[in-house]
């Protein structure tokens, strides 16, 4: 497969370990409930104050430019629910708060950095918030069991 030693052994190589390297990137999967709020992870392994949050690399969701947050570019969908926490950029934490989510948020938001070829990558899940749902349970079941201590009675 590999005849020619000239150069291009050594650029297959190297497309071999990017894919390697692309592929072996993790997708962090984050759950959340319809109209809660949401911590979306992202922390630098290196030296940079600079983060740029997108969803699904198309939308600006928040850009984190030398330490100051900047919506100048934000995409309206996002406007006034994306909270950032500027005492943690010095340590690397370029994570952020969405709130109010919506079933359209759901998706891939990549952190990225314009030092490194890598983003963080978080796929965000919206459910609908099924409270309700589990409240009504024991009512139900104490409803059956007071039935039951009647009918024995």
């Amino acid at each position: 497969m590999f005849v020619d030693v000239n150069g291009r052994y050594f650029v297959v190589f190297v497309f071999l370990m990017l894919i390697n390297s692309v592929s072996a990137q993790s997708v962090q999967v984050v759950n959340a409930n319809l109209g809660r709020s949401v911590i979306l992870p992202c922390t630098a392994n290196h030296d940079t104050l600079t983060a740029y949050w997108r969803y699904n690399d198309s939308k600006t969701v928040c850009d984190i430019i030398r330490g100051k947050v900047n919506f100048e570019e934000q995409d309206p969908v996002y406007k006034s629910r994306v909270e950032s926490f500027p005492s943690k950029f010095a340590k690397g934490n370029f994570s952020i708060k969405l709130s109010n989510l919506k079933k359209s948020d759901a998706g891939i938001y990549t952190c990225n950095f314009p030092s490194t070829l890598t983003p963080g990558t978080v796929q965000l899940r919206v459910t609908e918030n099924r409270t309700g749902d589990v409240m009504r349970r024991p009512d139900s079941l104490l409803l059956f069991l007071l039935g039951c201590v009647l009918l024995s009675n």
